[in-house]
């Protein structure tokens, strides 16, 4: 009886090549620690949330706090509300970024796609349904069009 079928397929090496082995690993990913692109492009979406909100954070703490500064006379409060109000709309914004990253269920199709595709191929909306209220109207549209 041939019991492989129910074996692993990875064997492991006698490690003579291993150095070899890891050079060959090391220079196909090009420097990047992510090897997922999917899981990639999700954390470089909550990076470019994180920076978003960092800046705009940033600008909001820079007017409140010029605004407190001015009105309380101490300007040290100025770098503390720029920094706060960067940290805080950057952690936010990344973590909104997060929620993005989900797949869609049932397979709907996401904006990316929609307009990625060409207009003909595009699914229209039933608009002539015979349960739409509208259906008088779409009919009297199509007859002047003809």
């Amino acid at each position: 009886m041939d019991f492989s079928k129910y074996t692993s397929n990875v064997h492991e090496t006698d490690g003579l090549q291993d150095a070899q082995l890891a050079r060959r690993e090391k220079s196909s990913l090009d420097g990047q620690w992510i090897h997922n692109p999917r899981l990639r492009q999700c954390f470089n979406n909550i990076q470019l949330g994180a920076k978003m909100g960092a800046s705009v954070g940033g600008c909001f703490g820079l007017l409140t706090g010029a605004w407190v500064a001015v009105t309380q006379r101490n300007l040290l409060v100025l770098p503390v509300s720029v920094i706060g109000g960067a940290v805080s709309f950057g952690f936010f914004l990344g973590c909104g970024m997060i929620i993005r990253c989900e797949e869609q269920k049932g397979g709907a199709m996401v904006h990316s796609e929609l307009v990625s595709m060409d207009a003909s191929s595009r699914p229209r909306p039933v608009l002539g349904a015979p349960t739409a209220k509208f259906a008088p109207l779409v009919q009297a549209l199509r007859h002047r069009d003809e």
